[in-house]
């Protein structure tokens, strides 16, 4: 069974008054804030999405910041542990990063639900801290993280939200399912368990293949 979100006929940039546009935004965003809450499977937008054929920048980058959240199911949006449950660190974390970096993205978004302070370290091309970076960790690559506490030292994503899970993640996982076997948080399914879904996949392949079987052709007769 699928839930599904259906959006018809927004019409952005409709209103040209300032405050009648920040509330239009509002309201889209807050469907989209609903369907990350809902765990919709897809959603579905007919109609005409935007006023114009060529809507307004803003509006763009706005509805464009939306999405990449719905996309990513809403992550950071929700702490999986608060501060007050947890071992917290007494010198905040240091996150070598840059906005455009998805693998940096997925690193913040564990931050923010460990409820973990960190100080961002904006390492975009042209910075001077890409420098700073390659003789801490002997190359230029983000995410890099640094855990003052423990001394720690981490490339790649997947590795650093298994650590910051192993270290600060109390009886909570943050990240992905990977992450989170990585850190001894979700065992991997049992050979029974790994048996049921193979069945259950066949069953749905087969169910599939017979709705796409050609049907015969129907005559019409008067």
């Amino acid at each position: 069974m699928y839930k599904f979100a259906h959006i018809a006929d927004c019409h952005l940039g409709a209103n040209r008054e300032p405050v009648l546009q920040k509330l239009e935004l509002a309201a889209f965003k807050n469907t989209f804030d609903k369907c990350v809450e809902k765990k919709v499977d897809f959603i579905i937008i007919s109609g005409d999405l935007f006023h114009v054929n060529i809507p307004d920048m803003g509006v763009v980058n706005d509805l464009s910041s939306f999405s990449a959240t719905l996309i990513r199911l809403g992550r950071g949006l929700n702490s999986a542990v608060t501060a007050d449950k947890r071992r917290e660190p007494k010198e905040p974390l240091q996150l070598y990063d840059f906005e455009g970096c998805p693998y940096c993205r997925k690193v913040r978004e564990v931050l923010c639900e460990l409820d973990l302070d960190y100080l961002s370290l904006p390492t975009a091309r042209g910075s001077t801290r890409r420098l700073e970076l390659r003789a801490l960790g002997g190359k230029v690559q983000v995410p890099y993280l640094v855990d003052p506490n423990t001394g720690a030292q981490l490339y790649e994503s997947d590795e650093i939200i298994a650590y910051l899970n192993r270290t600060y993640g109390a009886t909570s996982r943050a990240g992905s399912a990977r992450a989170a076997r990585c850190a001894g948080a979700a065992p991997r399914p049992s050979g029974a368990s790994r048996s049921a879904c193979r069945a259950n996949r066949r069953r749905r392949a087969a169910r599939t293949a017979l709705r796409c079987r050609p049907r015969p052709s129907r005559t019409c007769c008067s």
